[in-house]
């Protein structure tokens, strides 16, 4: 019988949960995005609005550690009322070892 897609999406999120228990504790703003991509697959400006230098976090995560994401814009409404627009970063499956492997990197610098 094949794999459903629901099924799939939990078996994913199953195994990026578990990539956690091996991975040292964040210990910087760079890898407490990396560990947020890896474990949830996807970070965004409301997950880390307290962070300052979120998107140059992501910015260095793409372009000098050559970690491939995608985005999707998104848009939700503030306590205001008002609508607003935001990017969710998404670390396909693809690229999970690779996000491992930079975290390792990362956070054996410190």
């Amino acid at each position: 019988m094949p794999i459903t897609q629901s099924q799939r999406i939990k078996l994913d999120s199953f195994q990026r949960q578990n990539y956690l228990r091996y991975l040292p504790t964040p210990n910087s703003n760079k890898t407490e995005i990396l560990y947020e991509l890896i474990g949830n697959g996807s970070a965004s400006i409301k997950t880390f609005g307290y962070m300052c230098g979120f998107r140059t976090r992501i910015s260095e995560l793409c372009l000098r550690d050559n970690l491939r994401l995608n985005k999707e814009t998104l848009t939700d409404i503030n306590k205001f009322g008002n609508t607003y627009t935001y990017v969710n970063h998404i670390l396909p499956t693809a690229e999970v070892k690779n996000a491992i492997k930079i975290y390792k990197q990362i956070s054996s610098q410190k």
